[in-house]
């Protein structure tokens, strides 16, 4: 087991295991309004994960757990190729997680900031992957409601093809809209070939 370096071990939620720094303190991937997002080993399959702990201010409001809850239900149902991937919804002593995939890479903000402005076809194909993305979501009759540069994981493929991924589900929503996003998504992939 891993351990900090006070000694205390990392902390575990089912099978997943936070990872630290060397210093001992934990991996943060990210904050937001529900939860914390670490770094984590599946102890199982031995893979990176991204493990997401419900704020404890949260966990006094019944109302918020089941938005927790419900949201990473709502975003589990998608599956797409421009959408990480939510593996478990759990709790360990009455503390509630998500567990998801874990892209390579790095959100498009700090990608942005270390390679500079993309060229306009570059920055076209990004869009139309967010703009897929959300034609996943809008299939489902939801809506992701946080689209920013840090909720967007950037990745270069092994042909040299910047690819992203919408991650941090805590906005999604039912829309009771069925209007899509292919048409707009079908426009710009259009444009770029």
């Amino acid at each position: 087991m891993q351990e900090s370096a006070t000694g205390s071990p990392a902390p575990i939620f089912g099978h997943y295991r936070t990872l630290l720094h060397p210093d001992g303190s934990p991996f943060i991937l990210g904050n937001s309004r529900d939860g914390i997002t670490y770094k984590a080993i599946d102890t199982r399959l031995g893979r990176p994960v991204g493990l997401k702990i419900i704020s404890r201010e949260l966990l006094w409001s019944p109302e918020a757990k089941q938005r927790f809850l419900r949201n990473a239900r709502s975003a589990a149902s998608i599956q797409h190729p421009n959408i990480a991937t939510i593996f478990e919804i759990g709790t360990e002593s009455d503390v509630y997680y998500i567990v998801t995939e874990l892209p390579e890479g790095e959100d498009l903000e700090r990608y942005v900031a270390r390679e500079g402005p993309p060229w306009p076809e570059v920055a076209l194909k990004v869009v139309s992957q967010v703009a897929q993305a959300l034609d996943g979501f809008q299939a489902r009759g939801l809506v992701h409601g946080n689209i920013k540069p840090s909720s967007i994981i950037a990745t270069v493929d092994r042909l040299g093809e910047l690819r992203v991924k919408l991650i941090d589900f805590d906005a999604v929503t039912a829309n009771g809209i069925k209007r899509r996003f292919s048409l707009s998504a079908r426009a710009i992939d259009s444009a770029t070939s």
